[in-house]
């Protein structure tokens, strides 16, 4: 089909997907694509159409230079990530994923403020928010067609603190060249906005989301290895 190599941040939503995009673009053996997020494999439409011509989101790939192809789509973990997942499979081992995890209660309290910021929709149901946080789910769909050496987990926090570590823990990852990156700036437009109220749970939304969590953490740590206990959560 083609020769790419594709290198895919997977998500989640609102834990420095742009950051670690924007942060990665500058190694000279990554490619930058036409659009951060192009959803292409959770796009019925594109997949349907085009899927043949995914490797043309990367016009400027130059194959003397470049390694990778990258791309951010966060979309893919969530919703129909087992679709999704199963899609890139037909593209062979041409993948590997990054998959930032953030606090899972700060992720959808982020995501909550993110859409009032953008006056984006409202209205989505809690539980909506809490699968795009259940990462245990997901990594499960993105293992059943892919192998998960193939799958690097990285901590938001770590990201915050250490962008240049991340990057490097990456760069061996993909077995790239070592690239002194230059630390970027805040993306996070949540975090930048100071004229929006921002959204607090109160003790029993915390503890519903806690429990509504609860299965998918134990998980997490179980079979990938996360500690969770720093988000919160007690195994006992």
């Amino acid at each position: 089909m083609n020769d790419l190599h594709y290198l895919t941040i997977i998500g989640a939503m609102k834990a420095g997907t742009t950051t670690l995009y924007d942060l990665l673009c500058q190694h000279p053996q990554i490619c930058r694509g036409r659009r951060k997020e192009p959803n292409f494999f959770g796009n019925d439409k594109s997949w349907n159409r085009e899927r043949k011509f995914y490797n043309r989101l990367w016009p400027d790939f130059d194959q003397e230079k470049h390694k990778w192809a990258l791309e951010a789509s966060t979309a893919y973990t969530k919703s129909h990530t087992s679709k999704v997942a199963k899609r890139m499979s037909l593209y062979g081992n041409r993948f590997k994923f990054v998959y930032i995890l953030r606090n899972p209660i700060d992720r959808i309290r982020s995501n909550f403020d993110y859409n009032a910021i953008k006056s984006l929709q409202t209205n989505v149901s809690l539980p909506h928010k809490i699968r795009t946080s259940k990462y245990a789910s997901q990594l499960d769909a993105f293992c059943e067609y892919h192998d998960v050496a193939d799958i690097l987990l990285v901590d938001f926090e770590q990201l915050v603190a250490d962008q240049t570590k991340v990057a490097h823990d990456i760069c061996r990852f993909l077995s790239l060249d070592h690239f002194d990156f230059q630390v970027v700036g805040n993306r996070n437009d949540t975090e930048l906005q100071s004229n929006v109220k921002k959204r607090k749970f109160s003790a029993s939304e915390y503890a519903y989301l806690k429990q509504e969590l609860a299965p998918d953490m134990k998980k997490l740590h179980d079979k990938y290895g996360v500690n969770v206990a720093n988000w919160g959560f007690d195994l006992r």
